[in-house]
């Protein structure tokens, strides 16, 4: 139980607070308990033994916690306290009996990777191009509705920024509790009240230096403001806005404003400043039995030679779970991402003692396997790497630095093909090149497999990503010259066909 309402006897509620599955407990309606939950979404509770009177009776025991009073001359109270959030409407106001509702901030991060990646919260690849933003010092605004989970999110970013970096958080009711989870670090949470605003506690903030600023909603004038004067004096900001979509955060932050600012002034302000927009969905999936939240769009933000501020939508999902995907401009340089490729591009596959097979690589269908595939070949990867496994009548596969089918590069990239969700026609006929994978979707790495003939049966369940156009006799001699040891096309090193080289060029 939360250390600042020791002394309240929550009854019955108590249950629904211990319970990490619940994020908000609403009571209203002469006896209505309704509960928001990570795994359900939004329902009703019966005969929970939760009446006006222990409602009553908490909200008298909260007011005199904090200190406060809570009758009809005061009808509406507040009370926080580090895990807990509650608002209580009195009787005077709610005619059908007190109304409360309990928010619960607990101090902890609930997204892990391996566990939102699985659960297709976010895809792997647009999931590692957010943490490269964070590295880069991006500045980064979570747009979505209420309860979509955009505060989950900018914790989760925040806890990959540099430890060296200072971080100070402004809000006008903590949920973030950094300090609290970071111990460690040098994080300093600010609290907004009637006499500090955000602009007084902005003031001091500068002062003490940080690298982030972080809010937990940018939901007024003044919060606009805050997070113009912080970004355009150098600093970076992670923060929430209700928006109905990622590109929409710029002018969703003008129609916040008390003032008559030029609005092409303001978007271009905007635009130089906050690099990223994110947005996050809730929703309840009939398909899954539960409630589901997902990042669905991504959208940099940036402004042009000619001072136009202009925006690219890099990632958006679509209901029927399509997605589309860009590259980021190059007017926003993030450190150590590398851009999506797109276009087609000219493979040439050196075998030593058979000869080269040539091919073209679709960037435009496969951007996310072509832009892997090429970065290893162009950076030596493949170079006297084998072809370990040969079926004739099959495939020939290779890319495997172990030789024997168990290796890969350092990194796994998205798998995309139609069961996984990507919109990929491309079919696994004679000549075409395809991504090896285990069981996960998304295990592809370095290896890769060259169709010797036809295989339907692989269509929609492996990436493909381009076809042979000349050579397709080398794979013919390789399939009917290599001894294999099994049915399963093993072959021993000694006989393996060594790749000399990977180059691949842009087509003009």
């Amino acid at each position: 139980m939360d250390g600042g309402f020791t002394q309240v006897d929550f009854g019955p509620l108590q249950t629904f607070l211990e319970n990490d599955d619940i994020t908000d407990i609403s009571y209203s309606n002469n006896g209505q308990v309704w509960l928001k939950t990570l795994s359900k979404g939004v329902y009703r509770v019966e005969n929970t033994g939760v009446d006006n009177a222990l409602i009553e009776k908490i909200a008298f025991q909260c007011a005199n916690t904090m200190g406060k009073t809570f009758n009809m001359a005061n009808p509406f109270l507040d009370a926080e306290s580090a895990e807990l959030r509650m608002n209580f409407v009195h009787d005077s106001i709610a005619k059908n009996g007190i109304a409360l509702l309990i928010r619960k901030t607990p101090a902890k991060i609930r997204l892990e990777k391996d566990k939102i990646i699985k659960e297709d919260y976010i895809r792997l690849d647009i999931h590692d191009f957010l943490l490269k933003c964070v590295e880069g010092h991006c500045n980064i605004l979570v747009s979505g509705e209420t309860g979509s989970g955009k505060t989950e999110f900018v914790k989760y970013l925040a806890a990959h920024t540099k430890e060296n970096e200072k971080i100070i958080t402004i809000e006008d009711t903590l949920e973030l509790h950094l300090d609290k989870i970071f111990p460690h670090r040098d994080i300093v949470a600010m609290k907004t009240n009637n006499i500090a605003s955000y602009s007084d506690v902005l003031v001091t903030c500068m002062r003490q230096n940080p690298r982030w600023i972080l809010l937990s909603e940018v939901r007024s004038a003044e919060a606009v403001m805050a997070v113009r004067n912080s970004i355009s004096s150098g600093h970076n900001i992670l923060s929430t806005i209700h928006a109905d979509k990622a590109a929409s955060i710029p002018n969703r932050l003008y129609s916040l404003l008390e003032s008559n600012l030029d609005l092409e002034q303001f978007l271009r302000s905007i635009h130089r400043y906050v690099q990223l927009g994110v947005h996050i969905k809730g929703y309840y999936s009939k398909e899954l039995g539960r409630f589901h939240r997902e990042v669905c769009e991504v959208t940099e933000f940036y402004v042009t030679e000619n001072n136009e501020a202009k925006s690219n939508t890099i990632y958006k999902k679509t209901p029927d779970g399509k997605f589309t995907i860009k590259n980021p401009t190059k007017k926003v340089k993030v450190s150590g991402l590398k851009d999506l490729l797109t276009g087609y591009y000219d493979c040439e596959i050196k075998i030593k003692n058979y000869g080269s097979i040539k091919l073209k690589l679709d960037a435009n269908t496969a951007p996310i396997t072509v832009s892997n595939f090429v970065g290893l070949a162009n950076d030596g990867f493949y170079n006297g790497l084998t072809f370990h496994r040969i079926i004739k009548g099959f495939m020939i596969q290779g890319g495997d630095p172990n030789g024997d089918g168990t290796g890969g590069s350092k990194d796994t990239i998205k798998g995309e093909f139609s069961s996984n969700g990507v919109d990929n026609p491309l079919k696994h006929t004679r000549g075409v090149i395809s991504m090896a994978r285990s069981q996960s979707n998304d295990s592809a790495s370095s290896q890769f497999f060259i169709m010797h003939e036809d295989a339907p049966s692989l269509d929609g369940e492996y990436a493909a990503f381009g076809c042979a156009y000349s050579g397709m006799e080398i794979v013919d001699k390789i399939c009917n010259d290599v001894k294999t040891e099994d049915n399963n096309g093993t072959v021993l090193k000694k006989n393996q066909p060594v790749i000399e080289s990977i180059i691949c060029t842009k087509v003009q």
